[in-house]
């Protein structure tokens, strides 16, 4: 891989709209006979920015709704009464924390429990619902914090999110109404961040290749394993700056380094191509490939988290002292490196090496690991005892899918980890490497 850095290689503006809203979108509105109605005041503090994609669940953590109830009749209760909050835009990602106190801001004991989500209500956003389990002092205020959004569209940029209540009284029937207040505007830059998750990615219409993604300090380290045209294994490297959730690097090949039985230098053969990778959440992504080898429209590929367990979801290491996902190295044999993940109880490792000839290759092995203490020590840790394989014959960098894929063994590596982050490994053939964590991509 690399010296140092490559070291290891809508708004509502009107009252008219606002009874618009009230009288014809929400059946639940319409007052019926012998029900009073109550005016309720609503009151935002600090309204935020969100942002129009609709990837993610975005936390507005400086803002709070503050719901006062307007008064009822000493023959009308609380007690048993709902209250709902409607957004004009997006929808609730959770149902806000909800506190109550009197009008002098005393705490008062009766709660306000979550009743369910509506992802929509006629035309507009979603709402969330409460149920009171007692009665409330006139003039009670609920404060509505801990409120995440989600589900804005690049058309709604620029416009409004807005919140309005409905109150519907339980026994002497009531209804109260809060007038709309503005809880974020919707910024026009299209950008959420995502943070992807460190690990195994692949696509599972091209098995036999995937990509080792390591994520720290807002930058990324990418290893492509790959293959020739002659059927041969190869890797690619390439590392710099996650942003937002989007990178962008080169992609480079070196040559000449260690072997499984013996260590030398490598050096940079040069960039085969530039990747582009747009991280669309945590464990979905876009690559985008252009270079030579691609022409001038480029080249697609969409991957996602390998879960190699067996399942359809990638699973929590099983044991309390699992060896931490991404980078290994020594640092005494710069140009090789080693990935590995691990997931329940099996770890996927891969070496990126070079033959004798001193062209890149890589090997790979997963199996059970076997924990012993259930903490690292003198006499305890994780150890993996699996199979080596090196693979050839599939996907180059620029081509289709291929068929016959095959697996050469090596014999057999141990993975001996003392500790989260530090570990000795015997290769095939007795030679043995102490490996780090390596960090400084």
């Amino acid at each position: 891989m690399t010296v140092h850095t490559r070291r290891l290689l809508v708004n509502f503006p009107s009252v008219f709209l606002v009874l618009a809203f009230l009288t014809a979108s929400l059946p639940l509105a319409r007052p019926v006979a012998g029900e009073s109605t109550v005016t309720m005041v609503g009151t935002v503090t600090d309204p935020a920015t969100v942002s129009a994609v609709a990837t993610g669940t975005q936390t507005l953590a400086a803002t709070r709704y503050d719901l006062r109830l307007g008064s009822i009749s000493s023959d009308q209760t609380w007690a048993g009464a709902s209250v709902a909050i409607y957004l004009s835009r997006g929808r609730f990602a959770t149902a806000p924390s909800v506190a109550v106190t009197d009008s002098s801001g005393a705490a008062v004991s009766t709660a306000a429990t979550a009743i369910g989500l509506t992802a929509s209500n006629g035309s507009i956003g979603g709402s969330a619902s409460y149920q009171f389990s007692g009665d409330l002092p006139n003039g009670a205020v609920l404060h509505m914090s801990g409120i995440a959004v989600t589900g804005f569209a690049a058309a709604d940029a620029g416009t409004e999110v807005q919140i309005v209540a409905l109150a519907s009284g339980s026994g002497g029937a009531f209804r109260q109404y809060a007038t709309w207040q503005t809880l974020a505007t919707i910024d026009s830059g299209g950008t959420t961040s995502v943070t992807p998750e460190s690990g195994w990615w692949w696509s599972s219409s091209e098995s036999g290749r995937g990509y080792a993604i390591e994520v720290a300090d807002g930058r990324l380290m990418l290893a492509a394993y790959m293959y020739r045209s002659d059927g041969t294994s190869v890797w690619y490297v390439a590392n710099g700056p996650l942003t937002g959730s989007e990178f962008t690097g080169t992609l480079t090949e070196y040559q000449g380094g260690g072997t499984l039985a013996t260590w030398r230098a490598a050096t940079e053969l040069g960039s085969v191509a530039t990747v582009q990778i747009d991280f669309s959440s945590t464990t979905t992504a876009t690559i985008r490939w252009t270079g030579a080898a691609f022409g001038a429209s480029g080249a697609t590929t969409a991957i996602t988290r390998y879960a190699f367990t067996g399942g359809t979801t990638v699973t929590a290491p099983a044991s309390p002292s699992a060896p931490a996902t991404g980078w290994y190295w020594n640092a005494e044999e710069t140009g090789a490196g080693w990935f590995l993940e691990m997931q329940g109880s099996r770890i996927f490792l891969a070496l990126y090496m070079y033959e004798a000839d001193g062209t890149a290759c890589w090997y790979v092995a997963q199996g059970t690991v076997v924990t012993t203490g259930g903490v690292f020590g003198s006499s305890a840790g994780v150890l993996l005892e699996a199979d080596l394989f090196e693979y050839a014959d599939g996907q180059t960098l620029s081509s289709g899918p291929r068929t016959g894929l095959r697996a050469e063994p090596k014999g057999e590596v141990t993975v001996w980890f003392a500790s989260a982050t530090a570990a000795t490994v015997t290769l095939p053939g007795g030679r043995q490497i102490a490996l780090t964590r390596f960090s400084a991509f």
